[in-house]
């Protein structure tokens, strides 16, 4: 169910009285008992032309970026693919079918045409140790968005549902989550 932002001005800090705000509560607390559970969707519930129309957007925009806000749309791009991957539960068989593969370099000189400031960054091995000295590493934002790119465009290259769904949740569990979750990072970090 969708709601409408409140016309009534609230004031005060705090919700107003009226119906509005016991809309907005109940959204609140629809979503705080959302994150409490151990949430999957079902494969029923959340359709396949959904998940084909995010990564369809995503690698649209992509390829043809706007030139004002590209990273704030690039982020907004990130965080729903992330949660599709979160949010998707799998118990299908996959068919024979394979994906089209994607080549990187061709990927790679596309996206750092297109995105041309990403760069390098620094990253911690092992970030749940507390350490003094922690262990640094260097990441490569293109490399994380190319290969981002290339496993969404391998994953929608397949027809059938089942093995869309089966490769989509094996690629982010497997390879692209860490990407994902660094290039938000990233992101997150650059001066607007």
């Amino acid at each position: 169910m969708l709601y409408t932002p409140c016309a009534a001005p609230v004031t005060t800090g705090r919700l107003n009285s009226g119906l509005c705000g016991r809309k907005i509560l109940l959204i609140l607390k629809k979503r705080v008992h959302f994150l409490r559970t151990d949430a999957t969707v079902d494969v029923r519930a959340y359709t396949v032309e959904e998940l084909k129309s995010h990564i369809s957007e995503f690698l649209t925009f992509v390829e043809n970026p706007l030139s004002q806000g590209k990273y704030e749309i690039l982020e907004k791009h990130l965080a729903v693919i992330y949660s599709d991957g979160l949010n998707l539960s799998v118990s299908v068989e996959p068919s024979l079918e394979k994906p089209q593969t994607a080549e990187y370099e061709e990927l790679r000189k596309s996206i750092e045409k297109n995105f041309h400031e990403l760069g390098f960054y620094h990253t911690i091995l092992n970030p749940q140790e507390i350490i003094v000295e922690p262990e640094l590493a260097i990441g490569d934002a293109i490399d994380d968005f190319t290969d981002i790119v290339k496993d969404l465009k391998e994953v929608i290259s397949l027809t059938d549902d089942n093995t869309f769904l089966w490769q989509f949740h094996f690629n982010f569990k497997s390879h692209f989550k860490d990407h994902l979750i660094n290039l938000i990072n990233y992101l997150n970090g650059l001066e607007r």
